[in-house]
């Protein structure tokens, strides 16, 4: 048997290294999903997906000749004293009006009505929010300034002392809605009474969005984070936000640029969350969950991968 020169054997061992390094490179570079937009001059979009599956409101017929109390299907309790409503332009309403409620409480219900749980600064965690209007006929009417409103939130669990009222807003001009603290009203825990659930008793002098929640800080040091997205995903058609596994927290990121997203808010460095995109493109479902520890200057690429309307309820669900 011939003895191979000891150069063809190099050279044999490094084509094999070299076939090696060319085969985990091609793995390591598999392209990322980019969804054709096609053609479809009606496509189904992110607004249609949260309209089917948002809260609805529930109706209540209420006399506002004496006081009175409304119980919602998720077990909220609002309180609405005698002549309690006025007109924009301050006339008292007497006879019957239609109260609006609708209840979110849990981490689903937060994503599908996009209300995050954020001030312009910070990250709250909700124990529940609620959205209160009231209308007689075809009129919108206001709590009058003498009076109050108090709203039971159930609790599962025995409630802290450290949670307090505040007031849902509207940014007139960007369409951002936030949280405001509460600066009058007064938050304490209302025991079992007449039915063994717990609740945070909330006094508030405004309607509209009415939450009970506290700050949601972190540890370490808090710093700025940025999202992105490529292809033909983008603000039209993707929702970014993060999700707190530890409490209940959601957080919708802005969309200061096509693919990119960020916030006014920051995260402590070392928070553990989820990373979640939802998009819908040419009516076909895309989203991704991925869990990350967030590090100074946060900067992060996602990438969807398809998946179906039943796929993002589900994953909801499991938040």
């Amino acid at each position: 048997m011939k003895n191979i020169p000891k150069k063809n054997k190099l050279i044999k061992l490094i084509a094999c290294v070299f076939s090696l390094l060319v085969l985990f490179s091609c793995k390591d570079k598999t392209p990322k999903t980019n969804p054709n937009v096609g053609s479809n001059p009606n496509p189904l979009t992110l607004a249609d997906f949260y309209a089917t599956y948002a809260e609805k409101a529930q109706s209540f017929t209420v006399s506002t000749a004496s006081a009175t109390s409304i119980v919602g299907t998720k077990g909220t309790t609002i309180n609405i004293p005698a002549l309690a409503f006025k007109t924009s332009g301050g006339t008292q309403i007497l006879g019957q009006v239609i109260i609006k409620l609708t209840e979110l409480y849990t981490k689903k219900d937060l994503v599908l009505n996009k209300k995050q749980t954020t001030t312009v600064d910070d990250i709250l965690q909700t124990k529940g929010m609620v959205n209160i209007k009231v209308n007689q006929g075809e009129e919108p009417l206001y709590l009058d300034v003498a009076k109050t409103v108090t709203i039971n939130y159930p609790a599962t669990v025995t409630p802290g002392n450290d949670m307090f009222a505040m007031y849902g807003n509207t940014d007139l001009i960007s369409g951002k809605f936030t949280w405001l603290p509460d600066t009058t009203g007064t938050t304490r825990y209302a025991g079992p009474v007449i039915n063994p659930v717990m609740s945070y008793s909330l006094v508030s002098d405004s309607l509209n969005w009415v939450q009970i929640g506290k700050f949601n800080y972190g540890a370490g040091l808090k710093t700025s984070f940025t999202i992105t997205v490529h292809g033909n995903y983008n603000w039209t058609n993707t929702d970014v936000f993060i999700y707190f596994p530890s409490n209940r927290s959601i957080a919708y990121l802005d969309k200061p640029e096509q693919q990119s997203y960020t916030a006014t808010y920051k995260i402590a460095s070392g928070t553990v969350c989820n990373i979640i995109a939802i998009s819908r493109i040419n009516s076909n479902f895309y989203m991704v969950n991925k869990q990350v520890t967030i590090t100074p200057s946060f900067v992060m690429d996602l990438d969807l991968t398809q998946n179906t309307e039943s796929g993002v309820i589900t994953m909801l669900d499991n938040l």
